[in-house]
């Protein structure tokens, strides 16, 4: 069997069904968004520009309703790596538009969040620090985007082919 065809027709297929492709020089897992949206494809592109290893940690990241912009779970039967996304509350709160360059940021400041509780797990006693590790994160990647992060974000294709403005 020829392995690198098979490769190509995979890469091939995640493109067709807007799965993120995997990056082999990147240390860190294939985070699968389910179900994909641009908005939140892209927001992964951002944070992975941020820091080519942001995702060591994170299994998957399930974007579905909730009361929350964001969470994650611990305990019996929980999966404390998965980032849940309440994709439509973030795309409210962030003008109204259920797509576009505003959803994205968002959407990547929520995961940046959510990514904080994940860094503080710890497997005898939980998630640790309350809020104040993913609040952390979040105010960590808001410096970056204040101190030159939102220009390299403009060049990055996934966020130029959304519409609308920050």
């Amino acid at each position: 069997m020829d392995f690198s065809k098979l490769y190509l027709f995979a890469l091939k297929y995640a493109q067709e069904v807007g799965q993120p492709i995997p990056n082999p020089e990147l240390n860190s897992p294939n985070v699968t968004i389910q179900p994909g949206k641009p908005e939140a494809n892209c927001a992964l592109e951002i944070l992975k520009l941020w820091n080519p290893n942001y995702f060591q940690g994170v299994s998957s990241i399930v974007v579905q309703p909730s009361a929350d912009y964001g969470h994650v779970q611990s305990g019996p039967g929980q999966d404390h790596t998965v980032i849940y996304l309440n994709a439509d509350r973030i795309v409210t709160e962030s003008g109204g538009v259920y797509n576009g360059k505003a959803a994205a940021l968002a959407a990547a400041k929520v995961i940046a969040h959510e990514k904080g509780h994940i860094s503080s797990f710890d497997q005898q006693q939980g998630f640790q620090g309350g809020e104040t590790p993913a609040e952390q994160e979040e105010q960590s990647f808001q410096s970056w985007l204040n101190s030159g992060g939102m220009e390299r974000i403009q060049t990055l294709p996934c966020f130029q082919n959304l519409s609308g403005t920050i």
